[in-house]
């Protein structure tokens, strides 16, 4: 029985025209347009030096803007160019600076304008989105979560009461480590151009795509949706085994659309992810199993007809490529900043977080969370869809 259903399985997706077109060709398509459009624009400009005013309050006394301008000055190309130059502004107040430098900012003259307040909060304000901004918002976000870490650290030794001096002392010098670290790899990664978040979110796609297919088995196999589906709940066969089986296969070639998917960005664009070749595929294979995952899930919620069905899934795979980046770089920034919940729930986000935690900080804990959570919500979503499964009765056929 199990050969007889995967091979069936296999034959279906393979035979199905608008399946491979939008979960192979079209992101192929998709990411050739995203080479040509982008590829150029960051060797282009990543070693011009970026031009930023810094306003705070009393910046003499303010201990987080002597840290976080120390951060900038220190922050190099691997050409050895500065990446930063800090402009000032003669002003005798805050309020006089920022209309100075926001001139500034109108003119060209700067491309950024990083306000520092006395509790350590860190904001941007740009005139347009540009190669420039996005450094800089990478930036500002990889220096927030190291102080974080650093300043959780710092309250943990507070509260046990073990408050050592010479402990304290490390701790800060372990942010001067991390300037250094920044200034030798700048953001971490093997590959600091924004822009290869686009693929990032493109790989995210191709896995949430993988849930049409997984969808479409669910439905066929509901009484209330086809004969088939009467045929198979009229029979003895073990409804949970039946649906496993045919996951498994929908898996299976959804695993192998998104290995041609990477080969051709790495090997035919040429795009570099950033990371180890080996966990870059792996993540991605974990990521269809999150896609393939969420369809299921969405077959099983309610006795809602096919289309319902389809709506619902493609609301979540356009509403979630959309918020986590894929046709606005800075969405899923704004997202997290404004509603962090959504980033924690979205499928599309959750996938590019890990592509995104390899590439700024490596093989490390950001990343196995990263991978973590990817499987938490497999389990979640697949054991979710099994329980509906076995709760389906029908009145009536």
């Amino acid at each position: 029985m199990f050969k007889l259903l995967f091979v069936s399985q296999l034959k279906s997706a393979v035979r199905t025209k608008r399946y491979l077109f939008w979960t192979l060709l079209f992101p192929i398509a998709l990411g050739s347009l995203f080479f040509f459009a982008f590829g150029k624009i960051y060797d282009q400009d990543k070693s011009e030096v970026i031009p930023v005013t810094v306003i705070c309050d009393n910046p003499s006394e303010n201990e987080n803007y002597k840290n976080f301008t120390a951060v900038l000055e220190g922050l190099q190309y691997d050409d050895g160019t500065n990446m930063v130059e800090i402009k000032d502004v003669e002003a005798t107040d805050t309020q006089t600076a920022t209309e100075k430098a926001e001139e500034l900012l109108k003119d060209e003259d700067i491309d950024g304008i990083i306000f520092v307040s006395g509790d350590g909060k860190i904001s941007l304000k740009i005139a347009e989105n540009s190669v420039s901004s996005s450094i800089l918002t990478n930036v500002i976000n990889t220096y927030k979560q190291k102080v974080d870490i650093l300043t959780a650290a710092m309250e943990k030794q507070t509260e046990k009461g073990n408050s050592d001096p010479a402990e304290l002392q490390k701790l800060m010098e372990e942010i001067t480590e991390s300037t250094e670290y920044t200034k030798s790899i700048p953001l971490a990664g093997e590959n600091k151009d924004p822009f290869v978040q686009y693929f990032y979110n493109l790989i995210a796609m191709i896995s949430i795509m993988g849930s049409m297919s997984t969808l479409a088995i669910v439905i066929d196999g509901q009484a209330n949706q086809s004969t088939r589906g009467i045929r198979i709940d009229a029979s003895p066969v073990n409804k949970i085994k039946y649906e496993l089986i045919l996951q498994l296969a929908a898996v299976f070639v959804q695993e192998i659309i998104i290995v041609i998917a990477l080969l051709y960005y790495t090997k035919v664009l040429g795009i570099n992810f950033g990371g180890d070749m080996g966990l870059v595929y792996l993540t991605s294979i974990l990521s269809t199993l999150l896609g393939c995952s969420l369809g299921f899930l969405v077959g099983h919620i309610g006795k809602f007809s096919r289309t319902i069905k389809e709506n619902i899934l493609m609301t979540i795979i356009l509403g979630g490529g959309f918020l986590s980046g894929l046709m606005y770089g800075d969405m899923k920034a704004i997202i997290e900043e404004n509603c962090p919940i959504i980033n924690r729930i979205n499928p599309s986000a959750v996938i590019s977080d890990a592509f995104i935690s390899l590439n700024l900080f490596g093989v490390g804990k950001k990343y196995y969370y990263s991978i973590f959570y990817v499987m938490i919500l497999t389990v979640i979503f697949t054991a979710i869809g099994l329980t509906m499964s076995r709760r389906k009765q029908y009145a009536s056929l």
